[in-house]
């Protein structure tokens, strides 16, 4: 990984025209909300770069292992857009990340809602959208900043992972039988994710909708939902239809297509549920 290196395959106007590179960090969402306060000198766009977290996490406070090879960033931005919506960009990073690797790499990486990129049922990046609501306008919050973390397993070597995840996680140097480079890789993943950002600061989901659908894993496959709501822990069963265009996964649980905001998903295996996570 070479910072210097990524900006002559960008094709950007602003998602990382500045990096914030280091060898080794605790969590590079931690460094972006840390500089993010700071909107004059580290304006949207900003990434802040690593070759290995030490604190690295997912969602739900879960850990994300991070080994030498894999790419860890965390890109600053600054929509005009409501605190309910920002959900929504775990999943623009997502149809980014697979766009890339599907036709940088000619790999059939797929969505995994809600925040996940997998390739053959293993995971191969994940995402992590983190938020500060302004307090100025108590009446209707404002989003000051959204610091979205993506971390793909490039170059991971997956014996170095523990044995609990590593059959489940996905190696892009291993899929592919060769080293890959992070740098060109970085580059085309803030290339894709650019105007599908814009788009979603626009006008929502609503009009990458369609293409995104596309590459969402799951769809019309029978799966298991766990919902995690305040106080609540539901286990919600039926054929997942896709999502609508807040984000949600609309599930049809006997004759009624419903939406959820938030949970777990996997399918479900006649003889044994299987789990990914």
């Amino acid at each position: 990984m070479d910072s210097s290196g990524i900006p002559a395959h960008l094709c950007t106007r602003f998602l990382g025209r500045k990096i914030v590179y280091m060898h080794e960090t605790g969590s590079t969402n931690d460094e972006a909300k840390a500089l993010a306060r700071s909107s004059h000198l580290y304006p949207e766009g900003t990434v802040v770069l690593a070759e290995r977290q030490t604190k690295g996490r997912g969602r739900l406070d879960r850990s994300w292992h991070s080994p030498p090879g894999g790419i860890y960033m965390s890109v600053i931005l600054r929509p005009a857009i409501a605190p309910e919506e920002v959900p929504g960009l775990s999943l623009v990073a997502g149809y980014a990340v697979a766009l890339t690797l599907r036709k940088d790499l000619g790999l059939p990486a797929r969505i995994k809602w809600p925040n996940d990129v997998h390739i053959d049922g293993r995971k191969s990046a994940g995402i992590l959208s983190e938020m500060s609501v302004g307090t100025e306008h108590l009446d209707r919050p404002e989003v000051s900043y959204v610091v979205l973390g993506i971390g793909i397993n490039a170059n991971v070597n997956t014996k170095d992972l523990p044995a609990e995840i590593r059959e489940m996680t996905a190696s892009l140097k291993e899929e592919l039988g060769h080293e890959l480079d992070p740098n060109l890789l970085t580059a085309s993943v803030l290339n894709n994710l650019e105007p599908a950002y814009e788009d979603f600061a626009g006008k929502g989901l609503e009009r990458i909708l369609p293409e995104l659908s596309s590459l969402l894993a799951y769809v019309n496959e029978p799966v298991i939902l766990k919902s995690r709501t305040p106080g609540d822990l539901q286990k919600i069963t039926g054929i997942f239809l896709g999502v609508d265009k807040e984000g949600r996964a609309v599930i049809e649980v006997g004759n009624e297509k419903r939406p959820y905001s938030a949970g777990d998903l996997s399918l479900r295996r006649r003889d044994s549920e299987h789990q990914t996570t």
